[in-house]
């Protein structure tokens, strides 16, 4: 029981930290505030910042992740089954429905200005938004293989990379093509949300992009 209170402990003194963290980004500009200062909002000791995070860079990159876990947790919404479609078009289906949901733009917004603080040619800025992206995929791909159990577990992770890291390469035009004093335009994001399912759905799909079987025969004989 004492173990378990430790636990518990823990896990809310490192999560107190991350929502300090987010509370300081929201007022700032970016992740520009100290670890004194962090460990003051957190209502926890300096020690025990980097007890959870070795540095103020994982206390970053430790936001980022959770800003873009809400995409993971869109996949495994119903229990697994044993019969669980293991087709590549239920895993398209699955993660595509995923990364369709209404707050991801959203999501992604806070996480731009979460690095905001880095620069915003930083190469530190990219490695963070990449470490994070890496990090989501492999909760989507550990979500996906339970949910779809006898699915290959190649295809679980190839779709997974894929799909996380074309969201971020959208995101990326999507936040450099807007404004500087105004938001971008979420219409434009749904078109290039399009565009990523797309394109990786054209090689990940079975047939799609290419004429049913049969047809390239057909269309040889007319020529």
């Amino acid at each position: 029981m004492v173990e378990d209170g430790r636990t518990a402990l823990k896990v809310r003194h490192r999560q107190a930290i991350l929502d300090a963290a987010v509370a300081l980004i929201d007022e700032g500009e970016g992740a520009r505030f100290s670890a004194d200062e962090l460990a003051r909002r957190a209502g926890v000791s300096r020690r025990t910042v980097f007890n959870h995070f070795p540095s103020l860079d994982e206390v970053l990159l430790g936001v980022c992740v959770q800003m873009l876990s809400g995409v993971a947790e869109q996949v495994g919404a119903t229990e697994p089954t044993a019969g669980a479609d293991a087709s590549r078009v239920a895993l398209f289906d699955a993660v595509a429905g995923a990364l369709r949901a209404p707050d991801l733009p959203n999501r992604i917004l806070q996480v731009d200005r979460a690095l905001r603080g880095c620069g915003a040619d930083d190469r530190r800025a990219q490695a963070f938004a990449q470490r994070a992206l890496a990090a989501v995929a492999a909760e989507l791909t550990q979500r996906l293989s339970a949910q779809h159990p006898l699915a290959d577990p190649l295809d679980v992770a190839l779709l997974a990379s894929l799909l996380t890291h074309g969201i971020g390469v959208v995101a990326e035009h999507w936040v450099a093509a807007a404004p500087a004093s105004a938001d971008p335009d979420p219409a434009q994001w749904d078109h290039l949300l399009d565009r990523v399912i797309d394109t990786v759905g054209g090689g990940f799909l079975p047939h799609r992009g290419q004429p049913p079987e049969g047809a390239q025969e057909g269309m040889d004989r007319c020529g």
